[in-house]
């Protein structure tokens, strides 16, 4: 039984695709913070603790907005329970075709390269001399 329980057992927890999302948080929680599910849900902005119950057996969806402060609350990664939640909504199809768009982001810093070697190129193919990653390494700055 979970802390939050408040002494009743939980109701069956759905499992499955779709559900990735709500197994991960009921196995997880206990274990990443000390709040009860009535102290999370109000640094979640929520009145009644019932939706941390409800979010742990799958019965609803965690939404979006609740996603990043969940996982400050947590101290998880937020691009590590992102693909749980596209699932949760689409599917193990959809998060597979989002994740391939989301494979392709590029930082601003990427960006400026890519934006120079399109100018360099004029949008042409190329391909890169033996030496040029060599030197792209000794030309690139750290911080």
């Amino acid at each position: 039984m979970s802390r939050g329980s408040a002494g009743r057992p939980q109701k069956t927890i759905k499992t499955g695709e779709t559900f990735a999302l709500a197994e991960w948080f009921n196995k997880n929680v206990d274990h990443l913070t000390d709040l009860t599910n009535e102290e999370l849900a109000a640094k979640l902005g929520y009145t009644r603790p019932n939706i941390i119950s409800m979010w742990r057996t799958g019965r609803t969806k965690i939404p979006l907005d609740r996603l990043a402060p969940l996982c400050d609350l947590l101290k998880v990664d937020l691009a590590y329970l992102l693909p749980l939640w596209i699932e949760q909504y689409g599917g193990a199809e959809a998060n597979a075709r989002v994740l391939k768009v989301l494979r392709n982001t590029v930082s601003d810093s990427e960006m400026a390269l890519v934006e120079t070697v399109r100018q360099v190129t004029a949008g042409r193919d190329f391909t890169l001399k033996a030496d040029a990653l060599e030197k792209l390494g000794d030309a690139i700055e750290n911080e």
